[in-house]
């Protein structure tokens, strides 16, 4: 898998009215919504990075700790794949 733009990703105000248009935070596009819920899906894409951060962190936490499997660990899993294209 190539690389993704690494986060933060924001969305660009002067692009809304038109499309909903998710930017790096060097103004690089990263995507832009034209749907009817545009904004919504913006915020989401725009969470990506700290999103896979996140399921990182758990996924590390709960192998170190062995706080708890199940459900919730295989999703983290199966989610931090599909990130990265595996």
């Amino acid at each position: 898998m190539s690389k993704f733009t690494p986060g933060k990703w924001i969305i660009d105000d002067s692009s809304m009215g038109r499309a909903s248009r998710v930017v790096s935070e060097d103004g690089l596009i990263i995507a832009e919504c034209w749907n009817a819920d545009q904004e919504a899906n913006a915020h989401l894409i725009a969470s990506a990075p700290d999103l896979l951060e996140a399921c990182k962190m758990f996924l590390t936490l709960v192998t170190e700790q062995q706080l708890f499997s199940g459900a919730a660990l295989v999703k983290a899993k199966e989610a931090i794949a599909k990130a990265e294209g595996k």
